[in-house]
């Protein structure tokens, strides 16, 4: 824009000139800055197309990272024979990191840079969405055997940890990244971070409102897959419950042993105990 307005005005000069209305001085010198303007134009077009390569090189880089991550995550599935019904698949700062489930086989995968291993179903204790830190909702195993599992990973030394990540419960009106944190029946690696959402700026975090739909989508996202996560936590206490209710069993032996005690003590005549013990029989071969 400089150079055209440059060019114009050393036009008009010339023309000025030629008439003989304008000094020469004058003509020289917006030609000078018409020179000037030029070089400066030719510069700033090699400067645009630099960055514009290189920003093409560094997306390219980064498309063959996640490629590679994601080949990488499908060989693990592949090796570990698992059919993920339902997963999730972040790429942040050249690292993967993937949660799956296969509701076929009722087991979990998690899959990151430091961490990859399956886990059943009832291994999940807890399950948090953390916004900058800060605990925003969370739902922990109800079951008197869950609340055990629990209490023995925190006795495990890992209580700081889990606390350390989201023991803040101030909400602000604005957040940069939001995670959702699950607490596993795992003392080597008790807490497992998958990050929803990083909001970011020229590859710096910025702090997006709660009312923008960048939030809202990404919390949507976040709520969805604690919810499920939930449900499994659900069916999980729900199994302990009923395995907690269900009478003991008795074997064969036992009640046989029961019966003869009996017998000997005289609570029972021997015709007595020969029909308990054929219904005993009975009802073991049905």
């Amino acid at each position: 824009m400089l150079f055209i307005v440059s060019l114009i005005a050393l036009i008009v000069t010339i023309i000025g000139w030629m008439l003989g209305g304008i000094n020469p001085n004058l003509v020289f010198f917006l030609f000078i800055c018409c020179g000037v303007s030029y070089l400066l134009m030719l510069y700033d077009k090699k400067v645009k197309a630099e960055k514009k390569e290189k920003a093409n090189k560094e997306r390219k880089k980064q498309d063959g990272i996640k490629v590679k991550n994601k080949l990488d995550y499908l060989g693990f599935k592949v090796a570990q024979n698992f059919n993920a019904t339902k997963e999730i698949i972040k790429n942040f700062n050249d690292d993967i990191t993937s949660f799956g489930i296969d509701e076929n086989s009722k087991k979990v995968i998690f899959y990151g840079k430091e961490h990859k291993k399956i886990y059943n179903y009832n291994d999940i204790l807890e399950s948090k969405i953390i916004e900058d830190g800060m605990e925003k909702t969370v739902t922990s195993r109800g079951s008197l055997i869950g609340r055990a599992l629990v209490g023995a990973v925190i006795a495990g030394g890992v209580g700081a940890i889990i606390g350390g990540l989201s023991s803040q419960k101030e909400h602000k009106s604005s957040v940069s990244q939001i995670d959702l944190q699950i607490v596993i029946n795992d003392i080597k690696k008790p807490v497992l971070l998958i990050p929803i959402e990083r909001f970011t700026t020229n590859g710096q975090l910025v702090y997006v409102g709660k009312e923008d739909q960048l939030y809202k989508k990404a919390y949507d996202e976040a709520s969805h897959w604690h919810h499920l996560i939930s449900v499994i936590i659900k069916k999980a206490d729900e199994e302990d419950e009923a395995i907690s209710k269900s009478p003991p069993v008795i074997s064969v032996t036992e009640e046989i042993a029961k019966l003869s005690e009996l017998l000997m003590k005289g609570y029972l005549t021997k015709e007595e105990f020969e029909k308990q013990k054929a219904i005993i029989f009975s009802n073991q071969n049905q």
